[in-house]
């Protein structure tokens, strides 16, 4: 059997043949052909080939060598052939059909049977499709954009394979997916993808190539191609085109041209309808009319204010985008137009023969043509001037449009109007001649403007004496005793003038000033041309003399005529005859003489006494005047009487003097004498003695003690610390003898309890100057408070040396040299916060200051914060004797919890002495902030939980929220309690209790809980006000608790809703009723034939299906008795009644409800206020209305045009008494006061009386009232009125001017700080609110200096922001290089063409360059600086005297550390800020260098006073920083750095050198004496001088050696190796090895 054979077999494979394992073919055995794969499983085949195998593939062979015959059977047998053992295919299998994959036969031959199940492998034999559509996609598409609606397929019957390629032309598609996401799939649908954004207008239609290549298919070369048309859909993205541009128009005045605008829609496709607009306002394109695609332009008179050449945009537009073209018109002038003159004044006066006219004189011409049109000559004439042209000439000759013109005096002399030759006539008539250019309009054209100039008369003519000089002859006596006229006979003593005016002809006289005092003059009449008169002038009570001829023989007299401008002077000679009348002289040899004490009598005084007298008959006498006033003695500086000490006698005839007693020196020292001379023959009064005063000092004899001056001990005093040399007074001592003998002597000697050597005195002098350290401020026990000496003065003489000796106390005064210090270097305390209160402290400090003046002594603290957190009010500084005090002065913002909180507060204590800057002490503060619960539990729940009638117990209603800020667990638990319950509408019967909520906290919340029902809410509608209380437990067993409300509304279920219709469902309605009423009764309403008041009605708004109930819940009292009732108060209506009709009052206010009944009250109620009013007709006319508007143009006068609603009245009630009832109107009340007025009383007509200002109103409207009455009333009564308050809403108009804000910034462009901003705010103010303000730049106005670009490049431009404002921006790159200044108008206009309005803003802007800029440090945080912005610049505005600016406020890179002891080396780092700032001289207009504030920082007194300035302030200046000083220190740092780093490359460089050549001897000396191997230890001698230290290294283990004796009991634990090595271990350098290989024991460790 088969089976068995099967099992009988052993097999292998080999290749694709199946192998049996026997030699003869008895059962049938298959063997595979080529190209099949073969597999076994007992009598089963599995045989594959690939599905390309064509008819007739053999598939395998049978070997068989029996006798029976081989079948086929099986389901597709028909797909094989078996033929002689051999098995081949009959007929083509494809793997594309799913029925031909796998094929099943059998073979069989008697019992035996084999299956063959055949499976048909793929082979890629099928092309790839690719199907699809034309696209649509619409332009300007995204990057990358797939088409969801453009599908194409791609399918291969074999799968797509991973080999598969796609190609695009062009190439800037793609499909939504890549080949090879496409593997294994037989088809696939993508989506066309693409790459870039499409436009239509560049190409509309797109013929896409789409290829796909299988590189596995068959037939090489073979692929799959698709034509893809793609339309592209156009979108509007483009703008209009213009079809014609129309450039410039040129258009001749008065006429007019019209242009078609072309235009086409960019979008093509699209095409839509363009239409034109003007892209200018009327002011910018006059004269330009738009309809259509008409252009009408056209025509202009160049004579309006309207340039010959502008510009315009024309607009064309579809519905998305726009475009424009510019039209430039040229308007070509035509002559229409003459010159015209304007001349002011047309009439003046010049004075005669000046070289100017009146600087006011204005002459323009101007000719509204333009080009040659507009181009004139001008020339001058005049009919009484012939040679006008001589004189004056117009400049300049001709001119263009509008020019002004000047006249110049050219030739002033012939303008001489005192000169009859000329014949200059006093109005001279000028005439200005103007004639065109063009030669055809000479003489229609040609305009004459006069101008009358009145010449003026000028002082320019001298006065002119009739004689060229004058000469006279007088005794010389002449005038002495009385006034007497010198008279000048025979000659015409006067001058005359030749000036036409009067004023300037008529002369007056002037004597020289010297003979002003001898004489005067003056004229005989006052004609002209008469003789002058010179007369004496006597001196009353003096003996001077007018003339003398001792002292000159003749006198010139000059003689002065001036007609008050100009002058002429002739001299006056006056001859003198000689008269005996002079004094006699006196004289001496000498006026002082000495005379010893005690000399005899007759002794002669050493001086000569000479006396003359020019007269020569003159005799004279010598005397002594007696008087005790004219002679006397003195003693020391006391005047003694001559008469009690005469002593000195004078010969009459030779004046010598003689001793007549002995002079005594203790008596008198001096003496004062007065000798004179006397002439007996004077011939004329005069004094009759000439005097001369003589000194006479007496000689002492040294007999007399010294004696100090007292003054000279007074008051001496030293300050501490000065200069050696420096003067502290000066002793004076006196010789009553003085003059002495001698010089005096001074000395000084030291008190016991006074230090040797800190002053000392000059020995001649008495000079007391410094000559140690003097130091008042040791300890007290030690401290030098006063210096106290001994000062002697010495006379040394040869007779007698005298002496006197006096105590000197000399004081010390202390200064400020010593700063305050702290008593601890750093403090430390703790506070709770929000609290004032230190813990356990009281905040003090002890500091000392060791200077002993108590001034001196005196500090004062402050704060320097230097953490930017803390407040700068929280702590301040006090200061007692003691030392300093911190104090809380705004506890409450010490916050420890939350975002604000801090655990610390740190800042410095500076004290410092407030009268002079020395170094202050900066003390480190650290402030612990104690934590305190200070936070009460907040709820946060919403206000309002909102339930329904229908929920049922357990209903969560809501969360109930709180916060706690404080940080503790304990402190944040919050536990929440309702504590109250109120209901306050729906049904009274029902209502909810505490006990029907319950709050449950929510698991692992804190804060959080839930709020729940606890029972059905049926019947319990309405609304709860519940109060709920927030708790937290604390430690210490405070509570702290929050209480907050909620509103809980329950709502009903069926809900209505209920309102008011008719007149109550008005706002505030009113209800008028007449005071004739009855009670119970309808209610009647006031006016004539008025109805009774109708019923109140209500709806509840669902067709009245629900009851109603009408209620008064606030009633009008009258007696305490309701006034009012309501009557059918169970339905829709009800009726209003009185309940009593006596005592009615004016008015009164009901409120009325009206409910469903039943319904909750907040929900299905509706409530009413009512005014009701009761009107007596006696009352008056009633005004309906009481308020009305009307509207108003401002500034405008006349008639209001409103009608306003008149009054009526009612006269049929029984109170009417007025005969007359016509109504008659006034006003009572206006705003503005005045402005309004009734025309007619009888009508209602108002008319505006004033112009009113909305400027002037302010934020105040206008109104009136208007109030009428009855015209007549009898005069017992009061007049009944009613008023109508009418609102006037004005209109505004442009009024007002602009004007500039004082808020504009008008001043400073910074360098460098472009990113920060160059702009210059320009804020202008209009009272007239509607008009947009425009800025623009006075060009013409700018003016700069320095580095800047000048107006040409249009540097600045406005950027409007807003309709009031304005930024002023640099178009200019502002470079570090640039300085200067430049200024300029800015002017702001508002937005009326017709009536315009500007103001003008003077602009000036500095460009600060870096080397304006300085930096100042300051020992502030930056908040504190940042606060005192302003008070900097106050500072530094009044030290410096100059505008200051500030630039930058920063964190400086400098850290500042100071010592705060001044025994510690402890150093404290201080936060510090910078202030960079900038000065300008607004006076010069310059920027202030840096180097200029520098020279002024120098000066220490101006650095210590600006200091103290700050300090004034608590702020603390510790450093200023010039850019220019820090670039060169940089730079020297940098230099400095490149040296060092030089050096120590060379230092290094030769330390590495060394190191290795240290290294290398060092390794070579260890080998040499490793290599001594020691055999005999006890052969070691004792060898003086031998290196002991190389011995203990060679023996470590000897704990001692001494030099002279070595032990020989050694033995070597380690290796001379292992020794040497160790010691080089041990020692830090190789010093020990120098010199050992020499030593005597290294030579016999070697040997062995």
């Amino acid at each position: 059997m088969a089976l068995l054979m099967f099992a009988c077999i052993a097999f292998a494979i080999a290749g694709n043949h199946l192998v049996f394992a026997q030699d003869d073919w008895t059962e049938p055995y298959f063997t595979a052909g080529d190209g099949v794969d073969l597999a076994a499983n007992e009598n089963n085949l599995l045989i594959k080939f690939k599905e390309s195998e064509k008819e007739g593939f053999i598939i395998g062979t049978f070997l068989y060598t029996g006798s029976g015959v081989l079948t086929l059977d099986g389901p597709q047998r028909d797909y094989f052939k078996l033929d002689t053992l051999v098995l081949s295919l009959k007929k083509e299998a494809d793997f594309e059909n799913d029925l031909e994959k796998k094929l099943s036969i059998r073979v069989t031959q008697g019992d035996f049977t084999l299956q063959i199940t055949v499976e048909v492998q793929n082979v890629n034999d099928n092309p790839i499709y690719i199907t699809g559509n034309r696209c649509e996609q619409k332009e300007n598409n995204d990057e990358n954009y797939i088409n969801e609606e453009c599908v194409y397929t791609i399918t291969d019957a074999d799968g797509l394979s991973e080999h598969l390629e796609f190609g695009f032309s062009p190439d800037r598609f793609r499909m939504s997916k890549e080949p090879n996401e496409l593997k294994g799939q037989n088809r696939a649908e993508l989506n066309l993808k693409f790459l870039k954004s499409e436009d239509f207008e560049t190409e509309n239609t797109v013929a896409l190539t789409w290829t796909a290549k299988d590189e596995e298919y068959k037939e090489e070369g073979e692929f799959a191609e698709l034509f893809i048309l793609v339309k592209i859909i156009d979108m509007p993205d483009m703008p209009t085109e213009w079809n014609d541009y129309i450039g410039t128009i040129s258009i001749k005045e008065e006429e007019s041209v019209t242009r078609t605008l072309k235009a086409r829609d960019g979008d093509i496709q699209i095409a839509e309808t363009i239409q034109y607009k003007l892209e200018c306002e009327p002011q910018q394109c006059p004269h330009i009319e738009l309809v259509g695609d008409q252009l009408k332009i056209g025509p202009y008179i160049l004579d309006d204010p309207l340039d010959n050449s502008f510009s315009f945009d024309v607009t064309a537009f579809e519905s998305h985008i726009e475009a424009s073209q510019t039209v430039y018109i040229q308007i070509m002038d035509i002559n229409n137009n003459k010159p015209e003159i304007s001349v002011s004044p047309l009439e003046f006066g010049i004075e005669e023969e000046t070289n100017t006219l009146p600087p006011k004189l204005s002459i323009t011409i101007s000719d509204k043509d333009a080009g040659k049109y507009g181009t004139y000559t001008v020339s001058l004439e005049s009919e009484k001037l012939p040679n006008i042209k001589e004189i004056m000439q117009i400049i300049p000759e001709s001119g263009y449009q509008t020019t002004q013109f000047n006249i110049i005096i050219t030739d002033a002399e012939k303008l001489d109007y005192d000169d009859e030759n000329m014949d200059v006539p006093a109005i001279v008539d000028v005439i200005i001649k103007v004639e065109p250019a063009d030669p055809e309009h000479l003489s229609d054209h040609t305009v004459e403007e006069t101008i009358k100039i009145t010449l003026k008369d000028l002082n320019d003519e001298s006065p002119i004496w009739k004689e060229p000089k004058y000469e006279v002859k007088v005794l010389e006596t002449f005038g002495r005793t009385e006034i007497e006229e010198i008279k000048i006979d025979d000659h015409q003593f006067f001058a005359t003038d030749n000036d036409k005016e009067e004023v300037f002809n008529t002369i007056t006289y002037e004597l020289g000033p010297a003979a002003q005092q001898l004489l005067t003059l003056e004229t005989t009449t006052p004609e002209k041309e008469k003789n002058l008169v010179l007369k004496t002038k006597t001196v009353s009570g003096t003996t001077k003399q007018l003339f003398d001829y001792e002292r000159e023989k003749s006198i010139i007299i000059p003689i002065t005529a001036t007609d008050g401008l100009n002058t002429a002077t002739v001299q006056l000679t006056i001859n003198l005859d000689d008269v005996n009348d002079e004094m006699p002289t006196l004289d001496a040899d000498t006026q002082t003489a000495d005379i010893k004490e005690k000399s005899d009598i007759d002794t002669k005084i050493d001086i000569n006494l000479e006396s003359n007298d020019a007269d020569e008959s003159s005799e004279l006498k010598y005397g002594i005047d007696e008087g005790d006033d004219d002679s006397y003695v003195l003693k020391r500086g006391k005047k003694l009487m001559w008469s009690d000490h005469r002593c000195i006698s004078i010969n009459e005839e030779t004046g010598e003097l003689k001793l007549t007693q002995e002079p005594d020196y203790n008596v008198f020292d001096t003496i004062y004498l007065q000798v004179y001379v006397e002439d007996l023959k004077a011939e004329v009064p005069k004094p009759q003695k000439t005097k001369l005063r003589l000194i006479i000092n007496i000689e002492n004899t040294p007999d007399m003690d010294l004696e100090f001056d007292d003054n000279t001990f007074k008051d001496n005093a030293v300050v501490e610390h000065s200069e050696e040399g420096l003067t502290i007074g000066v002793i004076k001592a006196t010789d009553p003898d003085a003059p002495g003998w001698e010089e005096i002597v001074f000395s000084l000697m030291e008190k016991p309890d006074t230090p040797v050597g800190l002053v000392s005195i000059h020995p001649d002098s008495g000079k007391l100057t410094v000559s140690g350290e003097i130091d008042a401020d040791f300890p007290e026990d030690k401290g030098l408070f006063d210096l106290k000496y001994e000062v002697t003065a010495t006379v040394y003489n040869s007779e007698n040396n005298r002496s006197v000796v006096k105590d000197l106390t000399i004081s010390i005064k202390d200064i400020d040299d010593n700063k305050p210090i702290p008593e601890k270097n750093t403090y430390n305390f703790s506070i709770e916060e929000h609290t004032d209160v230190l813990i356990d402290s009281d905040g003090h400090i002890k500091v000392t200051d060791s200077d002993r003046d108590e001034k001196n002594s005196k500090f004062k603290c402050v704060i320097s914060l230097i953490d930017d957190d803390i407040d700068t009010d929280i702590y301040a500084a006090d200061t007692d004797e003691t030392g300093c005090i911190i104090k809380i002065v705004n506890g409450k913002k010490i916050e420890r919890d939350g975002s604000n909180g801090r655990e610390k507060h740190t800042f410095n204590l500076i004290a410092y002495n407030p009268n002079t800057i020395v170094e202050s002490s900066i003390i480190p503060i650290e402030i612990e902030i104690k934590d305190i619960n200070d936070n009460y539990p907040s709820i946060t729940t919403d206000l309002q939980f909102t339930a329904n009638e229908e929920d049922k117990e357990q209903k969560v209603l809501g969360v109930i929220t709180g916060v706690d800020e404080d940080s503790e667990e304990k402190n944040i638990k919050i536990l929440y309690e309702l504590i109250n319950i109120e209901k306050h509408d729906g049904d009274d019967n029902s209502q909810l209790t505490l006990e029907d909520f319950e709050i449950e906290k929510i698991g692992g919340q804190l804060r959080n809980s839930k709020f729940k029902i606890k029972k059905n809410l049926e019947t319990f509608y309405g609304t709860y006000t519940l109060t709920f209380k927030a708790t937290n437990d604390l430690a210490d067993n405070k509570w702290y608790t929050d209480n907050n409300t909620v509103t809980l509304v329950v709502e009903k279920y069926n809900y209505k809703s209920v309102s008011f219709v008719g007149a109550l469902a008005n706002p505030d309605p009113v209800i008028i009723l007449s005071d004739a009423q009855e009670a119970n009764k309808p209610l009647h309403q006031h006016g004539p034939n008025a109805p009774d008041l109708e019923n109140f009605e209500a709806t509840d708004n669902q067709g009245n299906k629900y009851a109603l109930e009408f209620k008064i819940i606030d009633n009008c009292l009258v007696d305490g008795q309701d006034l009012f009732k309501l009557l059918g108060v169970k339905d829709q209506t009800a009726q209003l009644q009185l309940t009593s009709a006596v005592n009615l009052p004016d008015r009164c206010i009901l409120t009325i409800t009206a409910q469903s009944i039943g319904a909750t009250p907040h929900h299905d109620e509706a409530k009413v206020e009512v005014k009701i009013i009761f009107l007596d007709n006696d009352a008056g006319p009633v005004f309906e209305q009481t308020e009305f508007s009307c509207e108003w143009v401002e500034m405008d006068i006349g008639p209001l045009k409103c009608q306003l609603p008149e009054a009526k009245q009612y006269t049929e009630t029984r109170h009417n008494t007025f005969a007359d009832t016509n109504i008659k109107y006034y006003i009572s009340e206006s705003v503005p006061e005045g402005a309004y007025e009734i025309t007619d009383p009888m009508v209602i007509s108002v008319n505006v009386a004033k112009e009113i200002d909305l400027n002037e109103l302010g934020d105040e409207k206008s109104w009136f009232k208007v109030e009428a009455s009855y015209n007549t009333v009898p005069s017992d009564q009061p007049k009944p009125e009613s008023v109508l308050l009418v609102n006037v809403n004005i209109e505004d108009i442009n009024n007002h001017p602009p004007v500039f804000s004082k808020e504009s910034d008008i001043g400073i462009l910074l360098v460098g700080l472009a990113n920060k901003g160059t702009n210059v705010e320009l804020k202008a103010d209009d009272p007239d609110k509607n008009d947009v303000l425009t800025f623009k730049i006075n060009w013409d106005t700018y003016d700069a200096d320095g580095n800047i670009p000048s107006k040409d490049t249009k540097p600045f431009e406005i950027r409007k922001t807003n309709s009031r404002e304005g930024e002023l921006l640099a178009t200019f790159t502002v470079l570090a290089s640039m300085s200067g200044r430049v200024e300029f108008d800015v002017i702001v206009e508002d937005s009326d063409d017709e009536n315009k309005h500007t103001d003008t803003m003077h602009v000036t802007l500095y460009v600060i360059a870096d080397v304006h800029l300085c930096s100042l440090i300051f020992e502030n945080n930056l908040q504190d600086v940042e606060e005192k912005r302003e008070i900097l610049i106050e500072v530094l505005a009044e030290q410096f005297k100059y505008t200051v600016g500030i630039s930058d406020v920063k964190l400086s890179s400098l850290t500042t550390r100071r010592a705060t002891y001044e025994d510690e080396d402890e150093n404290v780092d201080i936060s510090s800020t910078e202030v960079i700032a900038y000065f300008i001289d607004t006076e010069n207009k310059v920027g202030i260098e840096s180097d200029v504030i520098k020279a002024q920082i120098n000066n220490l007194n101006f650095y210590a006073q600006l200091r103290k300035a700050f300090l004034e302030y608590s702020l603390l200046m510790t450093n200023v920083i010039i850019p220019a000083d820090a670039e060169s220190l940089e730079e020297t740092y940098k230099i400095a750095l490149i040296v060092v780093s030089a050096i120590c490359g060379v230092l290094i460089i030769g330390l590495i050198g060394f190191f290795t050549y240290k290294i290398r001897s060092t390794n070579s000396r260890i080998n040499r004496l490793a290599q001594a191997e020691v055999r005999r230890p006890t052969m070691i001698p004792n060898l003086p001088g031998a290196n002991r230290r190389a011995t203990q290294v060679v023996n470590p283990n000897v704990t001692h050696l001494e030099e002279d004796n070595v032990s020989n009991d050694l033995s070597f634990t380690k290796s001379p190796r292992e020794s040497f090595r160790n010691s080089i271990d041990d020692e830090d350098d190789d010093e020990n090895f120098i010199g050992v290989e020499k030593s005597d024991i290294f030579k016999i460790a070697t040997n062995y």
